[in-house]
C-alpha cells in the first residue's frame, strides 16, 4: 500500500483524497469528475503506486439542479443547458468551481507542494473546469489533463489567458464516437488552444464513446509522470 484514503477533498469539501504514506506529498494531482459522478467514482481510475509521493485529490462537485436534465439535482460543477458549442453557458457556476479548485491548489502550495508540481485534470464537465482554471491560473502549474472535455467560455480568449496559463503543457484525449461531448467540439477546442500558442496535445481514440479506456488512462498517466519526474 502506497496511499491512505480520506473521505474528503483535504480542505473540508466532499471527495476522496489519497495521501502518500511514505512521507509528505512532493506533488499533487487534483482530478474533477463528470456530471452526476463523484470524486469516489474516479478515485480508483489511477494506480496510486505509480505516484508514490503524490497526493491524489478527487473533489466531489456540489449537488445542483441541471437544466439539461429538467432541473433534476445531481453533482455538477456548473449548470448545463445543452450539449453543443452554441448552448448558453453557466459563467457563475464556472467561477464557483474555479474558486473551489483554486482553494485546493492554494492549500497544496501552503502544505509545501510547489505549484509546478501540481497537475489539474478532469473528465467531461471536469475537463471543462480543468481548462477554465488552468488557462486563467495566476500560478504556473505543472500541467493539465482533459478527457472528453471542451473549452468553456471560448469568447473570453485570448483576453482571459494568463501568461502562466499559456506556459504549461496540456493533454486532451477524446473519443471520435463520443455521443455526449461531440468529438468535433473537442477538436475545435484544441484548435483554439493551438491558435493561442499553447503546448496542447490532442489525441483521438478510435471508436470511443463518452468514457475512458485503459489506453487513454495510460496516456494520461504517462503525461503526468513525465511532468512530475522532471
Amino acid at each position: 500500500m502506497t496511499h491512505k484514503a480520506s473521505r474528503n477533498d483535504n480542505y473540508g469539501g466532499a471527495g476522496v483524497t489519497l495521501n502518500p504514506i511514505a512521507g509528505p506529498a512532493q506533488s499533487s494531482i487534483v482530478w474533477m469528475h463528470g456530471l452526476g459522478d463523484s470524486g469516489e467514482g474516479w478515485s480508483g481510475a489511477f494506480n496510486p503506486a505509480l505516484f508514490p509521493s503524490t497526493r491524489l485529490i478527487f473533489p466531489t462537485a456540489p449537488t445542483r439542479p441541471i437544466s439539461l436534465n429538467g432541473g433534476f439535482p445531481m453533482p455538477g460543477w456548473f449548470d448545463i443547458n445543452g450539449l453543443d458549442e452554441s448552448s448558453p453557458e453557466d459563467k457563475v457556476g464556472f467561477e464557483e468551481a474555479k474558486k473551489r479548485i483554486e482553494g485546493i491548489v492554494a492549500g497544496e502550495m501552503a502544505a509545501g507542494v510547489p505549484a509546478e508540481r501540481i497537475i489539474l485534470g478532469g473528465f467531461s464537465q471536469g475537463g471543462a473546469v480543468t481548462l477554465h482554471v488552468a488557462l486563467r491560473s495566476k500560478v504556473k502549474l505543472g500541467g493539465a489533463v482533459v478527457l472528453s472535455g471542451w473549452l468553456p467560455l471560448k469568447a473570453d480568449y485570448p483576453a482571459a489567458l494568463t501568461e502562466t496559463g499559456k506556459s504549461m503543457a496540456y493533454f486532451h484525449g477524446h473519443g471520435d464516437a463520443d455521443g455526449v461531448v461531440r468529438y468535433q467540439w473537442g477538436q475545435h477546442s484544441a484548435e483554439k488552444m493551438k491558435e493561442l500558442g499553447l503546448d496542447y496535445t490532442f489525441k483521438t481514440y478510435r471508436g470511443l464513446d463518452h468514457g475512458a479506456t485503459p489506453e487513454e488512462m495510460r496516456d494520461a498517466t504517462t503525461f503526468m509522470k513525465a511532468i512530475l519526474e522532471k
